[in-house]
């Protein structure tokens, strides 16, 4: 009797144990670890105080204005008065997310440019000290977009500090937010961004692997060597393998990066950007190590036609011919793009873009509707599909 009692009061005790291990199994199972967003009191209660209609930024210091590109999270290009203007976000200096990567960078992007890319009312508003621009020339703003101060809510969001507020509108606000920001310990306050490769040196790898495998590089550091093939500007492409891919590298030229040059590049960074760069593509140059292995080599193009355009030929030189021009149009920010078709019916654009040194520009009067064209470029892709990157005049043959 007394064994049969201690039998029962031991199972008790077991199913008891099991019973507490599955609530915590189903608690720990089930649990969310997302953190809940962040508020945003100060941008939902501040309002615009100025009327904007029938008003210019340029002149009245207000006005509305049209996002033509986003850049990063502090700087965009809108259009004003039939031209586009670089504008600088007052007030804030998030995270680099553009020719080098910081923590948290390509998150703050991806919130401001997503909240100026779907707006339906953006308006410029300039600070009461007048100033227009900076002194590299970029125009200084705050940003309103369908009512909401973005240069307010992104310091709410965690995205950014607040920088130089003390002489600006709204700098009480701006104060206040990081304050009430920097408790939260949240984002650039105290969390580790996810997403970032915190790794002090490259992994060695190839172009092929990182365009085959877009998603296992992407925001990692990588070693990759390749031959220059065109530069855009001061940027460049380079290809190896038969692979291609673009390398930014800001606004510092690099005299190693010259067509013909074959280039090891140590502590680069590989990122997807479709929308910004067309793909995955590498930056990170400030950081980066650039060695010259050879000089004077010659890439010979790739001859396809437009249905072999594919992700594994994306940033690689290519050349395609008897295409007929069915359109020519000529951009506010200085780029150029040609409609075309191929024989068979099928359509893409050629891209003339602005940052072409302007010795290697198109020459427009030349270009008529309904010539026949063969053009060597970089296959370039973007949210509205291929394109072909034209860099140099030299590569578009026309027939009259």
């Amino acid at each position: 009797m007394h064994k049969d009692v201690q039998r029962i009061e031991t199972m008790k005790i077991a199913n008891l144990i099991m019973m507490l291990l599955g609530v915590f199994l189903f608690v720990a199972c089930n649990r969310d670890d997302t953190p809940p967003p962040l508020p945003t009191p100060r941008t939902d209660a501040l309002t615009l105080d100025l009327d904007y209609a029938e008003k210019s930024y340029l002149i009245d210091g207000i006005g509305r204005a049209e996002l033509a590109t986003c850049e990063d999270g502090d700087t965009a290009e809108f259009i004003v008065d039939n031209q586009q203007i670089r504008v600088r976000f007052l007030g804030i200096d998030t995270p680099e997310a553009s020719h080098f990567y910081e923590p948290w960078g390509y998150q703050a992007t991806q919130f401001v440019c997503g909240k100026l890319e779907v707006a339906e009312t953006i308006v410029l508003e300039r600070n009461f000290d007048g100033v227009l621009r900076d002194t590299y020339g970029r125009y200084l703003a705050f940003i309103w977009a369908d009512g909401r101060l973005i240069n307010l809510e992104v310091i709410e969001k965690a995205y950014s500090e607040a920088r130089g507020a003390v002489n600006l509108k709204y700098g009480s606000a701006l104060m206040e937010a990081m304050f009430a920001a920097e408790e939260t310990g949240r984002r650039i306050h105290g969390e580790t961004d996810p997403l970032f490769d915190y790794s002090e040196t490259g992994k060695d790898t190839t172009l092929g692997s990182i365009v085959n495998h877009p998603d296992d590089y992407n925001f990692k550091k990588v070693n990759v060597t390749g031959v220059v093939t065109r530069m855009l500007g001061i940027h460049a492409y380079i290809q190896a393998d038969g692979y291609g891919m673009y390398f930014y590298i800001g606004h510092n030229p690099s005299s190693d990066l010259a067509v013909g040059n074959r280039v090891r590049l140590d502590n680069v960074r590989a990122v997807i950007d479709l929308e910004r760069r067309g793909g995955i593509h590498l930056t990170d140059f400030p950081r980066a190590q650039v060695r010259v292995l050879e000089t004077g080599i010659i890439t010979e193009p790739l001859a396809i036609g437009l249905s072999a355009f594919t992700s594994e030929r994306l940033g690689r030189l290519i050349v395609v011919s008897d295409l007929t021009i069915q359109a020519v149009t000529e951009h506010i920010d200085g780029s150029l793009t040609l409609a075309v078709r191929d024989a068979s019916g099928q359509s893409t654009t050629i891209l003339h873009a602005r940052k072409v040194e302007p010795s290697n520009r198109l020459d427009v009067a030349q270009l008529s509707v309904g010539d026949t064209v063969d053009v060597t470029g970089l296959l370039r892709n973007s949210p509205s599909g291929w394109h072909i990157l034209l860099v140099d005049r030299e590569d578009l043959v026309i027939y009259d």
